[in-house]
């Protein structure tokens, strides 16, 4: 099994200028990453991905991996404007003073945007850095609220923030589901307000899973006493695998849910196909994305294509088995700062960058997600969360994440009263 940890234990470890508005209309509809037949051949544009990728838990070097193949993609097919991207890493450690070393370094060395950036819990310090140096964060994880609410951010979705919100919308459309139980680490949310409002009944108390636990059995029993149809699991993917192994020995098969971040295509291989498909196909996943399973998406396409093209040249990460959304956002990430970027005309800073983001319009997003207006304000209490838009999916074939419907769940009105 991979390093992945999932978001809510790594609450335990711890974004055409004003006059451009036909050039605007294009951003709307192009997705050209590099003037066709441009040579990239002028100074580079540096842009920079903040993420751990050194620990035991929590790395996301695939996530480098797949930012640095739209990276290669872009510059092969001419760069944007002729200027090739450079792409710079760092390493947050989940730790407050590496991510602001992390910023300090994206200043220093002029890049124009960060993207796909990891960090939690995320600093205000940080986006404050950001602000103050009008460089855009471009795709950062959303899971409290400074990436969502400060002026620098441009979070291409709400992530796991909405994923866990959206678990008693999903469920609502399951046939059979009437009451639902919790399984988590001791971190407040917003999964319960989501089941309350979806007009499902929430049966406690909260099974609260310690970071230490080996033994799931006294859980999974706890569990199966609620009597709940379904389970919303906001715990690691280490803890979710053995948490449904041990209900399923004691023969509770409720609905499972959980996030998109915590399904990794290893994962999914080696720890879930052999529950049977009596289990598989009763695991609910809350994806912002379009999960890397659904082949017939042509951005999944172009991403699989890309990242194979990476790991032929010897990018590390870049295997077919570590794919998540994180890696796949990251990815998305680079390509729409490129794509905004092409329609400026004049210097690429930070600035300009900035400025282009808050004026696109509808900028389609490979069919990944729905149309993207960054300045668009989706959810009140976290208004960069501009696209607040869930895909329900479920694991088929033993190893692929699929769509449910690509018709989405919107949580623009979902109130997020409870404080995270």
């Amino acid at each position: 099994m991979g390093s992945k940890l999932g978001i809510v234990s790594r609450w335990q470890l711890c974004a055409c200028t004003c006059m451009a508005i036909l050039a605007t209309a294009f951003v709307g509809s192009g997705q050209v990453a590099g003037a066709a037949g441009t040579k990239a051949g002028g100074s580079a544009i540096n842009i920079q991905i903040d993420v751990p990728y050194n620990l035991p838990v929590a790395s996301q070097p695939e996530s480098i991996a797949a930012a640095q193949a739209a990276v290669d993609a872009i510059n092969k097919n001419g760069g944007v404007n002729g200027h090739k991207l450079s792409l710079g890493v760092c390493n947050t450690d989940l730790n407050p003073s590496s991510s602001v070393a992390c910023i300090t370094k994206a200043i220093s060395s002029h890049a124009v945007a960060t993207v796909g950036d990891f960090d939690f819990p995320a600093d205000s310090q940080d986006f404050t850095l950001l602000n103050n140096a009008k460089i855009p964060a471009i795709g950062p994880l959303v899971a409290d609220a400074p990436p969502a609410t400060s002026p620098a951010s441009f979070p291409l979705n709400g992530s796991t923030l909405e994923e866990y919100a959206g678990a008693g919308y999903a469920l609502k459309t399951i046939p059979g589901v009437k009451t639902v139980a919790i399984a988590e680490n001791p971190i407040p949310g917003y999964i319960e307000q989501g089941i309350t409002l979806a007009g499902l009944k929430f049966v406690g108390p909260i099974v609260t899973l310690p970071q230490s636990v080996t033994d799931y059995s006294s859980y999974a029993a706890s569990l199966k006493a609620t009597g709940a149809d379904a389970v919303v699991a906001s715990t690691s993917f280490g803890q979710f695998q053995p948490l449904v192994k041990a209900a399923t020995q004691l023969n509770y098969y409720p609905k499972w849910v959980t996030v998109a971040p915590n399904v990794q295509q290893n994962e999914v291989s080696s720890d879930l196909a052999p529950l049977g498909s009596k289990v598989v196909q009763n695991i609910i996943v809350m994806a912002a994305l379009v999960p890397y399973g659904e082949t017939s998406n042509a951005g999944i396409r172009q991403f699989q294509q890309e990242l194979a093209a990476a790991r032929a040249k010897g990018v590390a990460n870049a295997g077919a088995g570590l794919v998540d959304e994180f890696a796949l956002g990251a990815w998305l990430s680079v390509h729409t700062l490129a794509n905004v970027a092409e329609h400026i005309s004049g210097p690429i800073t930070g600035a300009s960058v900035t400025k282009a983001l808050n004026h696109t319009k509808a900028l389609k997003m490979y069919g990944l997600m729905p149309a993207w207006t960054p300045s668009t304000v989706g959810l009140k209490k976290f208004p960069r969360v501009s696209n607040p838009n869930l895909y329900v999916a479920h694991i088929t074939k033993g190893d692929k994440v699929t769509l449910v419907s690509t018709k989405t769940i919107s949580l623009a009105h979902f109130p997020f009263s409870e404080t995270s």
